[in-house]
């Protein structure tokens, strides 16, 4: 009688995982739709719940590909709920979160879209830390890992295999290369010893500019045109003052900005 109580048991428990693992794919649905209708409150707990629920998968025993995929929608649900919190610290582990599920499906040769997704999310993680910068040596310092992390997507070789599935991601990720040079070039302007970086770095925004403007995007672009021609403004003029000003110059300046 108690061996049968006790695989009554273990049958129970074991279907309430099932029911579990329908239920945590079924709330990262949910917080996604919502969150595209910008309902972000309602978002947030299906979001958390899915996060809770991935957490658990990948404290019992998985196989290594399950594993992988566990990963990538943990950091998935991590990365919503860190947007509508506007939590820095979650930024950060999320972007680890994103790196090592990238690694497991590069480590079982997975390379497809969840690979592509974890490379970009992580990059999008480094720019969401710049965003909730408030200092401007805190904005240099998200923006520096930024620009590598959307550098090494667009030259990934495993990405670029794959262009025509995730064309809309690359062109997204130059855009936001160039956007992230541009406001680090800015920046370093602000640094007479810098200007010559300043001056590199907008160049090199112009580069990602012009490639994001082969997109089909017709709205990116217009704004990385946009954008191309303020890097081209800003290098030209700005700096060139700024590398001629006198103190009189300075003091003027300071009291415009």
């Amino acid at each position: 009688m108690r061996k049968v109580i006790i695989i009554l048991g273990l049958f129970c428990m074991l279907f309430a995982q099932e029911v579990d693992l329908a239920t945590v794919t079924a709330k990262l649905d949910e917080g996604t739709k919502l969150y595209q209708k910008d309902q972000l409150e309602e978002a947030l707990g299906p979001f958390q719940e899915a996060a809770d629920g991935f957490e658990k998968m990948l404290q019992g025993v998985l196989s290594p590909e399950d594993e992988a995929y566990a990963k990538y929608f943990l950091a998935t649900a991590h990365y919503y709920v860190a947007r509508i919190q506007n939590d820095a610290s979650l930024f950060e582990s999320t972007s680890q979160e994103f790196s090592q599920s990238a690694s497991a499906f590069r480590g079982l040769d997975i390379m497809g879209e969840e690979y592509v997704r974890s490379q970009y999310m992580k990059a999008l993680c480094s720019f969401r830390l710049y965003q909730l910068a408030t200092t401007e040596r805190s904005k240099i310092r998200a923006l520096e890992p930024a620009i590598g992390d959307f550098s090494n997507f667009v030259q990934d070789d495993d990405v670029l295999k794959n262009a025509e599935d995730f064309q809309e991601l690359i062109d997204n990720a130059y855009y936001f290369l160039g956007y992230c040079k541009y406001q680090i070039a800015f920046l370093k302007s602000f640094d007479m010893g810098q200007l010559s970086n300043a001056q590199k770095y907008y160049d090199e925004a112009i580069t990602a500019f012009q490639q994001a403007q082969k997109a089909q995007d017709e709205r990116l672009v217009l704004s990385a045109n946009l954008m191309e021609a303020n890097c081209h403004y800003m290098s030209v003029s700005y700096t060139h003052l700024r590398a001629h000003e006198t103190s009189l110059h300075l003091v003027c300046r300071l009291l415009l900005e």
